[in-house]
């Protein structure tokens, strides 16, 4: 007959072991429930959703933002002086210094 002390070792890591497998097991399931409750939620929801859309019932128009006629004018008046200022500063990158009349650092100082 083998030591009982053996046995009992045995048994408590193999118990252990056993809870162990048990816990990690109910814990599989309830996280697979979790999700299928989720997508059936979510099947539920969708559904209804297309019910409530083939009965007739209408979403709200989206707004749109309207802005006033000064705010965009003032947006189009600083666009140009954007792109005024991009074209001049082209310009005087790809002139040469030599040639009269561009000089960049004079027009360099006057957009400052």
């Amino acid at each position: 007959m083998e030591d009982p002390t053996t046995i009992a070792l045995n048994l408590t890591f193999f118990g252990t072991l056993g809870v162990a497998f048990a816990m990690f097991f109910g814990l599989f399931i309830a996280f697979v429930l979790t999700l299928v409750l989720a997508g059936l939620g979510r099947l539920v929801a969708v559904t209804a959703m297309a019910l409530a859309g083939l009965l007739g019932a209408s979403r709200p128009a989206k707004m749109e933002p309207h802005l006033s006629a000064e705010w965009t004018a003032a947006v189009a008046r600083a666009d140009a002086r954007a792109a005024a200022r991009a074209i001049a500063r082209a310009k005087a990158q790809f002139t040469p210094h030599g040639q009269a009349g561009d000089k960049p650092q004079a027009q360099e100082r006057k957009a400052g």
